[in-house]
């Protein structure tokens, strides 16, 4: 079965990192609180952030769309 990201967020993540958007895996979408609203990416194994999708997030969503193309 495919691994689909997912919408979601509790308030204690929200007002201590900011918006929780979306997640992939140990990666997490948030949309900062102090650098106006920019989106940036945090895994939570290794505590790593980055303002760049991670290169897995980004081949499972080509891979998604070559499928959702593949369809048509």
């Amino acid at each position: 079965m495919a691994e689909r990201p997912s919408i979601s967020s509790s308030p204690e993540e929200t007002r201590r990192i900011g918006t929780r958007l979306q997640t992939f895996r140990e990666w997490r979408e948030v949309q900062s609180r102090s650098w106006n609203g920019k989106i940036y990416y945090y895994n939570g194994i290794t505590e790593e952030s980055t303002w760049y999708k991670p290169i897995e997030w980004r081949r499972f969503e080509a891979r998604q769309a070559q499928i959702e193309r593949e369809r048509r």
